[in-house]
């Protein structure tokens, strides 16, 4: 018998890799039936939230469908703050004003509800990425509770798991462990769909969460693809 329990680098096609995220994605309304607010308006919410991301529909079509559910919902946390718009390049982030001043959102830009980095960013601006080397990883699951620890997640909440993929035939078969934090998108989904704009996106690319601004509806969680 030969089992080699060694890390590796799993050869897995697009959808291979899409089967490993749904087996450990958790049930979306089950996860929103958990919380006070409307689970059928998050479903639908992060739905379009995706769809913005991928570039199918726009973030002022987004909000203008959404603008009422999300007054009667989420009240002044709703109204007080900007409506992101994730498909607005630069450091622009949120939508057109002639767009907000047709619903009940503020004016503001996110700069008024974000946190600022330390230092500006200069001329040659700066952006960030992370690279596992999942050769390396041992499914020590370190890393999820640093990540709860770091985001005071809930019981039964993480950002970030550890996959395991056993690949080969018995009695020959390796097993590869694929971390799954968040992917710091491009155009995040998470950003799009936040009501009160705690979730939100730096001038530098991180994706952050305002938590003293979170009303913990769980939208975010559903929207992330």
């Amino acid at each position: 018998m030969s089992v080699d329990a060694s890390p590796g680098v799993p050869d897995l096609d697009q959808a291979q890799m899409d089967e490993l995220v749904e087996a450990e994605r958790d049930d979306p309304e089950q996860t929103l039936a958990e919380v006070e607010f409307s689970t059928d308006l998050g479903l639908a919410m992060a739905e379009d939230a995706q769809r913005v991301s991928k570039g199918a529909i726009s973030s002022e079509s987004f909000w203008a469908k959404y603008d009422e559910s999300a007054t009667k919902e989420f009240g002044e946390g709703y109204r007080e703050t900007p409506n992101p718009a994730v498909d607005k390049g630069g450091s622009c982030q949120t939508i057109d004003e002639p767009a907000a001043d047709q619903l009940s959102c503020s004016l503001d830009s996110m700069d008024a509800v974000a946190e600022q980095i330390e230092s500006p960013l200069g001329e040659e601006d700066t952006r960030w990425g992370m690279v596992i080397d999942l050769q390396k990883c041992v499914g020590c699951d370190s890393c999820t509770v640093a990540c709860k620890a770091e985001n005071r997640t809930p019981p039964g909440v993480t950002y970030n798991v550890v996959m395991e993929h056993e690949h080969g035939e018995f009695p020959n078969t390796t097993r590869t462990n694929v971390p799954r934090p968040c992917m710091q998108c491009e155009t995040p989904s998470c950003v799009q769909v936040c009501p009160v704009s705690a979730t939100y996106k730096m001038e530098n690319g991180i994706v952050n969460i305002d938590y003293d601004r979170c009303i913990g509806c769980r939208y975010c969680m559903i929207a992330c693809p």
